[in-house]
């Protein structure tokens, strides 16, 4: 509706009272307007305008019978490609990987078990970082993931990851956090050792 309802003041400066007495002629000038919009955002407006004709056009086809967006071109929108680890990050990250030595840190510890749902299970940082204990299944080698659109999935487990995770989990029930109880069903698998709260990727 915001995007109607900003074509309707470009029109209306335009002089047209009314989206029934468009033309693509009126449409371009109002897109004149433009310049300063970024290409995602004037694709997003055209595709509100032209989703609002063809209803136009399809419920009164008596006053609209072409639709005025028809002759219209949407701009490209340029896709960035993401950050990625630099080849010297990745060497530098590889020794931690599977990594189980009994004079490594919990700290440590916990961030090689992230790599591994990470890189090994090709998990999200969000779903690692909202993993529970609950929803780890050590006798089927498996986790469920909650995922996009709230939907479950299940995820195989490698046998060095389930036993990097069963490490990671007999160092949290040794250590003391006041008194609070780290290994609970619903507590967060990953977490602030100064607390047991979650990560946040």
């Amino acid at each position: 509706i915001s995007d109607l309802m900003f074509w309707a003041r470009a029109l209306e400066e335009l002089g047209v009272r009314s989206f029934f007495d468009v033309t693509s002629n009126e449409l371009r000038s109002a897109m004149g307007g433009f310049s300063t919009v970024k290409n995602g955002t004037i694709q997003r407006r055209l595709a509100a305008l032209n989703s609002f004709y063809r209803f136009l056009c399809s419920e009164y086809s008596e006053r609209t019978p072409v639709n005025p967006c028809d002759n219209l071109s949407s701009p490209k929108v340029t896709r960035v490609l993401p950050n990625i680890l630099s080849e010297q990050h990745a060497i530098t990250m590889l020794p931690v990987l599977g990594a189980t030595s009994a004079s490594m840190s919990l700290a440590l510890l916990r961030d090689s078990v992230i790599l591994e749902l990470l890189y090994c299970c090709g998990l999200r940082a969000h779903e690692v970082s909202e993993l529970r204990w609950k929803n780890v299944r050590f006798d089927r080698n498996e986790v469920l993931i909650l995922g996009k659109g709230k939907k479950y999935r299940i995820v195989p487990l490698l046998e060095t990851v389930v036993g990097i995770l069963k490490i990671y989990r007999e160092r949290l029930l040794c250590t003391e956090q006041g008194g609070t109880e780290i290994i609970t069903p619903e507590n967060y698998v990953m977490i602030h050792l100064s607390g047991v709260k979650k990560i946040h990727p």
